[in-house]
């Protein structure tokens, strides 16, 4: 008797500890997908500040400079012989000069080294330098594999305390046959529900006492499984969202001023065209003077837009590559996904709200069950004549003397082992949804 009261309280310790570390690792793996959204936010915000800064603030001016060197450039050879030409080439070459003069050391234009052979710069080599001048932004995905492996560690412990409760269970049901004479017996203490040690009558009961109680230890293992299955699906949402956002804003600004240094180049284009038109209706020696600079012009313009591609140009070593080139499907495509993933989230914590309910149930049957059983014992202890009391060993015997049941009791014992191992089926089901989740290809969306 003694050593099963042990066992039942090693039991109860073990399954208190083991219930513990289970609800701490899957608090702490929560925390951990959360800081994975703050990690993210601080990226995107990084992201957009270095590509503002390049493409919107600098990378303009250093276009502009391009062209004005060009323009410079093709107006050398008439100027030569042409006072306006010569005027117009002095005016493109003092307007380059001061641009160059007014940049500041370690921007764009006041470093040389981020000149391309055939003009303009190299805005990805300065976006790498801007990008090495900070510290490396946090990466969201550290914190997002340390949650996961926070959730596995906690979902081993519930397969661990569901495969100890089976074990428990089991062993509260097997009683052994010994050839003595039953005699009364006084009811034991049972911190575990004993069907071993109960009477024939009484043993139905039991068993369902023991099912309730093993449930009362699994279900909240299950609904903090989901819970946590919920808070993943919410952190993939919100770094689905706040990634798209972030695509979007990086590729417009890079998207924006390659737009901008065209216009600029087709504006000297039409300038060409309208020099010409202005040629025709000139003499002989005007309109000669006329066409050269419109030549010169078109010649600009076309170099212009050469030097636009070249500035706008991605190529795959650029940091925020991937970001640079999305595109509005793309943007898309992560924006379904975090539709997904909170759709998940809401399916996770449905289950996780009836798991709630189910403890809740659970945590009611148990002492309505043991309200009958208490009933029925006081009814039969009037009507019965008054146990003779014994010692403790022989209340031992007395136990392990009553008889096995047939069929039914077999039953019942399968019922409990069952409900146990039923338990750890929906914990793996849990694993299961989290490996497929996280070996689906979508999950890639995630990295840069």
């Amino acid at each position: 008797m003694r050593t099963r009261i042990r066992l039942q309280i090693a039991a109860i310790a073990v399954g208190a500890a083991l219930t513990a570390v289970a609800g701490w690792d899957y608090s702490e793996a929560s925390s951990a997908w959360q800081e994975a959204i703050r990690d993210e936010v601080t990226r995107a915000g990084t992201d957009q500040d270095d590509v503002r800064r390049v493409y919107a603030n600098e990378g303009p001016n250093a276009y502009r400079l391009a062209v004005t060197e060009i323009r410079a450039a093709a107006l050398t050879v008439p100027a030569r012989t042409d006072p306006t030409a010569r005027t117009q080439q002095e005016i493109a070459a003092e307007s380059a000069f001061a641009l160059r003069s007014a940049a500041k050391p370690g921007t764009l234009l006041g470093e040389r080294r981020y000149d391309l052979p055939d003009g303009g710069s190299d805005l990805a080599g300065r976006l790498a330098d801007v990008r090495a001048s900070h510290a490396p932004p946090p990466e969201p995905d550290d914190a997002d594999r340390k949650g996961d492996g926070l959730a596995r560690r906690a979902w081993n412990t519930s397969v661990l305390t569901a495969a100890f409760t089976g074990l428990i269970a089991v062993g509260a049901s097997i009683r052994r046959r010994r050839p003595a004479v039953p005699v009364p017996v006084a009811v034991p203490v049972e911190f575990v529900p004993q069907p071993a040690l109960a009477t024939p009558d009484q043993r139905r009961a039991s068993y369902l006492l023991l099912i309730i109680w093993a449930a009362g230890v699994l279900i909240p293992f299950v609904q903090l499984a989901y819970s946590s299955q919920e808070q993943r699906y919410q952190a993939d949402a919100a770094r689905h969202s706040v990634q798209a956002r972030s695509d979007e804003s990086v590729s417009r600004t890079r998207t924006e001023f390659s737009d901008t240094a065209m216009e600029t180049a087709q504006e000297s284009d039409v300038a060409a065209t309208a020099r010409q038109i202005s040629a025709a209706y000139q003499g002989d020696r005007a309109a000669e003077a006329a066409a050269v600079l419109a030549q010169v012009e078109t010649t600009a313009a076309e170099r212009s837009v050469v030097v636009a591609h070249a500035m706008a140009r991605v190529s795959p070593e650029t940091p925020l590559a991937r970001a640079l080139t999305t595109q509005q499907h793309d943007w898309d495509r992560l924006t379904d996904l975090s539709a997904r993933e909170t759709r998940r989230a809401d399916s996770a914590s449905r289950v996780a709200n009836m798991l709630l309910a189910l403890i809740a149930l659970v945590a009611l049957i148990g002492p309505v069950i043991e309200y009958r059983r208490s009933q029925r014992e006081e009814a039969r202890a009037g009507a019965a004549p008054a146990p003779t009391p014994v010692t403790e060993p022989a209340v031992e015997v007395a136990a392990a003397a009553v008889p096995a049941t047939g069929p039914g009791s077999r039953f019942v014992t399968g019922l409990a082992a069952g409900s146990t191992f039923g338990m750890i089926a929906a914990l793996w089901l849990t694993r299961r949804i989290r490996v497929e989740r996280a070996g689906s290809p979508d999950t890639s969306a995630r990295n840069r």
